[in-house]
């Protein structure tokens, strides 16, 4: 445990210029999402961090990914060293989660010291982490494999996908796009443990695909 904890140490170290801006960045968007529709007495600020808490999530992880292959031989020489490879992959996942936890933590704080955000639920908070093991869980068996210039495409169409694919399958199916978002606003409390469970398993099922690419691969 204590060697996964020091490769979890090395992500957040190769991140360190970049950790404080990600969170930042979490509670920028939902704070202008809010003072821009301030006027019509809705708050919007915790839809719009589930959107930036995930997707923050997983450019940390990428851009972690990136500097590590900066020195093409350092997942060789970490797992030369008396690190194992699951070892290896199971830190991405410990990585990841934490980032995911600390942004989740840094925007409940805003909250409480601006009134203006509003407060997580444990159903937001249960959705931050279903949508972020489903991008993450996606991502990391990408960057073992292909490495990280080509999950990064796969992260850029994410967005794209994020960004106007929910307009866009509203107007094909005529969806009242504000009236669906107001019933995501409220969603049952039932669903914070499915997500839960869900989001566990997505990370469960890519952890394990993860040590299986990476087993087999030649460093």
């Amino acid at each position: 445990m204590m060697k996964i904890a020091e490769l979890v140490k090395k992500d957040f170290l190769l991140m360190k210029k970049s950790v404080l801006a990600l969170w930042g960045i979490c509670v920028a968007c939902p704070l202008l999402m809010t003072l821009m529709i301030e006027a019509q007495g809705k708050s919007m600020s915790a839809f719009a961090f589930i959107y930036m808490g995930a997707l923050s999530g997983i450019s940390f992880m990428q851009n972690a990914a990136a500097a590590e292959e900066k020195s093409p031989k350092a997942a060789a020489l970490i797992c030369a060293a008396p690190y194992a490879r699951g070892s290896f992959v199971a830190a991405k996942y410990i990585s990841y989660l934490l980032f995911c936890l600390s942004s989740i933590a840094v925007y409940s704080l805003a909250a409480l010291l601006y009134s203006g955000l509003e407060p997580l639920s444990l159903v937001e908070v249960a959705l931050v982490l279903f949508i972020g093991a489903l991008l993450h869980g996606i991502n990391t068996p990408i960057v073992l494999k292909y490495g990280a210039a080509k999950a990064r495409i796969m992260f850029v169409c994410v967005i794209l996908l994020c960004s106007f694919g929910p307009l866009a399958a509203g107007r094909l199916l005529r969806i009242d796009i504000e009236r669906a978002l107001t019933l995501a606003q409220e969603p049952p409390a039932a669903l914070a443990p499915i997500l839960l469970g869900a989001a566990g398993a997505v990370m469960l099922l890519s952890l394990a695909v993860s040590g299986r690419i990476f087993a087999k691969k030649d460093l």
